[in-house]
């Protein structure tokens, strides 16, 4: 069981987070129907593999489970993959500086040219980063002000910037609409975490969820019209769908164990997902209407993050 910053604070405490890949895909969207559906059967899964606790590291495989890499082999705790748009960088979080903090970092798409972005006093969690639809930013997590809000900064690492601002709540977990107009993130500041949206500004800020159970993690469908996102169910956690408005919403996942850090598919067909049901963290796919549910990861410790590359 691992804590990764201050996301311990959830229920289901074995580190819950959304993997979101559709921030990535804007350049399979703008192809014709059948190169889209030609590209996204080339499209891999990041994820990231505990080699032995607390050391994880960022592999790559075919979207039906086979063809496993490892992309990065250090023996400090490497997690959170989320590829660019052109699918040259892989930007995560890296554990390598003298403090051991989660600093954001990315790779070349072979794991090579490991270049650390930012740097911060030690105790500072520094979390799940994305990039943006055309690639120029980051999005990530950070509570290096006092309290975890979500950050931008350029995809070099310069010029980053508080985007949230809340001094009263934990903003987190945020992705890039597949067009950028819009951010999608999880936020407590209504007192319990929902969904909600703004502008890439971090203005006009909107709820989409308004309940009293956690809905947290979202990822975006590439039509940028719906999201798909953990909800807190009795027992455990499930994936879930809606709309922007925070209406039709589908359950995609039943049972009694803990479902969690949806991605959606270059295609918008297929939904991978991390699910506990066989005993540790193993990544998952199904259709996205939830239905084929079929394990792709067998090993025997955890594998988290899943997210689909362009």
């Amino acid at each position: 069981m691992r804590e990764r910053g201050i996301r311990h604070r959830r229920s289901f405490v074995l580190t819950i987070a959304v993997a979101t890949g559709a921030a990535v895909l804007v350049s399979i969207l703008l192809a014709p129907g059948g190169s889209a559906r030609r590209a996204a059967s080339k499209s891999r899964i990041l994820f990231d593999h505990e080699v032995a606790a607390p050391d994880y590291n960022v592999m790559s495989m075919k979207a039906d489970g086979s063809g496993q890499k490892t992309l990065t082999q250090d023996p400090a705790d490497e997690w959170g993959p989320s590829m660019s748009p052109n699918g040259k960088k892989i930007v995560f979080v890296a554990q390598r500086d003298a403090d051991g903090n989660n600093e954001i970092a990315t790779i070349n798409a072979d794991g090579s040219n490991f270049r650390q972005l930012t740097n911060t006093p030690a105790g500072v969690y520094n979390e799940y980063p994305t990039y943006s639809a055309n690639g120029k930013k980051i999005i990530f997590d950070s509570d290096v002000d006092g309290d975890q809000d979500v950050w931008v900064m350029d995809a070099n690492g310069d010029n980053q910037r508080n985007l949230t601002n809340n001094d009263t709540a934990g903003d987190c977990c945020a992705a890039a609409a597949p067009m950028g107009r819009k951010i999608v993130f999880e936020s407590d500041r209504d007192g319990d975490y929902e969904i909600y949206t703004t502008s890439q500004g971090g203005r006009n800020v909107h709820q989409v969820t308004s309940n009293e159970v956690t809905d947290g993690e979202p990822a975006w469908f590439p039509s940028g019209k719906r999201l798909v996102f953990e909800r807190q169910f009795p027992g455990d956690d499930e994936i879930v769908t809606t709309n922007l408005k925070g209406k039709h919403l589908h359950r995609l996942t039943r049972n009694d164990v803990s479902d969690s850090e949806a991605s959606v598919s270059p295609n918008g067909r297929k939904i991978a997902w991390v699910s506990l049901s066989d005993s540790d963290l193993e990544i998952w796919a199904m259709r996205a209407d939830g239905k084929r549910q079929r394990q792709l990861t067998f090993n025997d410790t955890a594998d988290e993050f899943p997210h689909w590359t362009p």
